[in-house]
């Protein structure tokens, strides 16, 4: 079945959900005034080149894919800080060993 996600535009309560079909991503992206787009994706589209392209009006951003159902809402997480953090994790355990 399809992945869901928030669609929606410009900082709007965003709980319109739709049914991704063929895209396999959700994304979310925010300006840096602070306008907030959410919409599906094709993963292998979530780069900031191909993002600018979708959204040529807009300037600087911050942008998150993902890919489980409705995880593009306000309270999208990042994978970053839990693989530093794990990362981190592992490497004060190898020096423990070194």
């Amino acid at each position: 079945s399809a992945i869901r996600c928030y669609n929606c535009a410009t900082g709007q309560d965003c709980t319109n959900e739709v049914d991704c079909g063929t895209q396999d991503s959700c994304l979310s992206v925010t300006t840096q005034d602070k306008k907030i787009y959410r919409r599906c994706i094709n993963y292998n589209q979530c780069n900031a080149k191909e993002i600018s392209l979708m959204f040529p009006s807009v300037g600087k951003f911050n942008s998150k894919c993902c890919t489980r159902n409705l995880c593009n809402s306000a309270n999208t997480v990042t994978m970053a800080k839990p693989v530093l953090a794990l990362g981190a994790a592992m490497l004060s355990i190898c020096w423990r060993f070194i």
